[in-house]
């Protein structure tokens, strides 16, 4: 009997085709394959114990008939005993085995590290391994090259490149990657038309893609009935989105249900969303709380929205320690508004002068201000040229008589002190 067919009898005993099931017949039937000659026969074993396939999951017994098929070249073996050592932990080890079986045309290796290099976010690692996979037109790793570029990870951001890679992938087979070109607004009519017919079938993952479209599409009704769908399921994000559909639609309170439902089960996109709905509601004080929960996350987010709540909770002193935690890492002229605000409300006119002093654009509100404040430091002159640019010339006029008061004052001292210089 040749290979194949001695193959499928251990096959109809494992599966229990037309035969009733015997896992320890088809044991039997591998084992005598792998002695004849064909280590294949130790592969099937090993999948046996490696996957519980009838037995009981055993990794030990599934890596000592994976080490005697590596032994003897088999790919599968080498492949899947790299799989194993490598979740174990044993790094160096588990490297060296999948690249034996990279040696042994078993490409699928070049996707696993490159993955395992993305998780362990050592990009220029994880990228190396995906372009050698693309070389062997694995969809899998291509589509990781998408990832890359789409997110900047160990390579120049470039949305175009990722949807060139997403595309590529798709057309490979790798129906995940027709997922993320949904997100990007890519996909043909046909395609979106695949897809829903794809998340019929229970497939959670992709009803919660599709809700997300129709969300950013505007079509609230198909977002709701793909998201309700998703609930089915246990994905993280099917919170966030519902409760953004709601927020759509003016329900806040139907909203915020969603996403406490969504926190209590560990999602925190959903903190971030009631943090903002929280904002938008002008419920400063529960924002505060749900943002100052996030801060330990050193979000650009978080650290923007406390100095917006402090500001409107007129908490100015707390605005100045998260104004400094966001310029360790960029300059946001909106955030300087904020801090100029602040430091006008606390009276420091010297450093809300420097502010706006920097600042293009200035609106009617913040010109009044940085008037006001050249005023209240002395410079009279810099305070009325800046008032000039008021549409209401009220302030203008009202500082105007201000400076000339206090011109005088300052006048008549002079002449008192001069008076007094004399007679000494």
């Amino acid at each position: 009997m040749n290979l194949e067919n001695r193959l499928y009898v251990g096959k109809m005993y494992e599966e229990g085709i037309d035969v009733e099931k015997n896992i320890d017949l088809a044991i039997d039937v591998y084992e005598a394959i792998a002695k004849d000659g064909w280590p294949i026969g130790y592969s099937k074993i090993g999948q046996i114990y490696d996957l519980g396939k009838g037995v009981e999951k055993d990794l030990e017994k599934a890596k000592k008939y994976y080490e005697k098929g590596m032994l003897l070249n088999e790919r599968d073996c080498t492949y899947n005993l790299g799989m194993i050592i490598l979740k174990e932990g044993r790094e160096v080890e588990g490297v060296k085995i999948l690249e034996k079986a990279i040696n042994l045309n078993h490409y699928e290796a070049f996707n696993t590290l490159g993955v395992y290099y993305e998780k362990r976010k050592d990009y220029e690692k994880a990228y190396f391994y995906y372009k050698k996979g693309e070389e062997h037109e694995s969809g899998r790793s291509i589509f990781g090259l998408g990832v890359l570029y789409e997110n900047g990870k160990g390579v120049k951001k470039d949305l175009e490149k990722a949807k060139e890679y997403y595309r590529k992938s798709w057309e490979l087979g790798y129906v995940t990657a027709l997922k993320f070109l949904l997100a990007l607004n890519e996909c043909t009519d046909e395609e979106i038309e695949f897809l829903e017919n794809e998340a019929e079938q229970n497939n959670n993952s992709l009803n919660l893609a599709l809700g997300k479209y129709y969300l950013n599409k505007g079509n609230l009704e198909k977002a709701k009935l793909f998201g309700k769908k998703a609930l089915l399921g246990s994905n993280d994000g099917v919170y966030n989105l519902l409760g953004s559909i709601e927020q759509k639609l003016r329900n806040s309170e139907k909203a915020m249900e969603y996403y406490n439902l969504g926190i209590d089960k560990g999602d925190i996109s959903c903190k971030y969303s009631k943090g903002w709905l929280a904002f938008l509601l002008r419920d400063y004080k529960l924002a505060k709380e749900v943002y100052l929960e996030l801060k330990e996350s050193k979000s650009q987010i978080v650290y923007s929205m406390l100095i917006m709540v402090f500001s409107n909770l007129k908490e100015f002193e707390n605005v100045e320690e998260y104004y400094n935690l966001l310029l360790e890492k960029h300059r946001d002229e909106k955030i300087k508004r904020m801090y100029g605000y602040s430091k006008f409300r606390l009276k420091e006119y010297d450093k809300a002068v420097e502010i706006y002093g920097q600042l293009k654009d200035l609106n009617q509100n913040e010109i009044n201000m940085l008037g006001i404040g050249y005023y209240k430091i002395g410079r009279y002159e810099e305070c009325l040229n800046t008032l000039k640019k008021m549409k209401n010339q009220e302030e203008y006029e009202k500082y105007k008589v201000k400076i000339e008061g206090e011109e005088k004052k300052e006048g008549k001292l002079i002449k008192i002190w001069q008076i007094l210089a004399a007679c000494m």
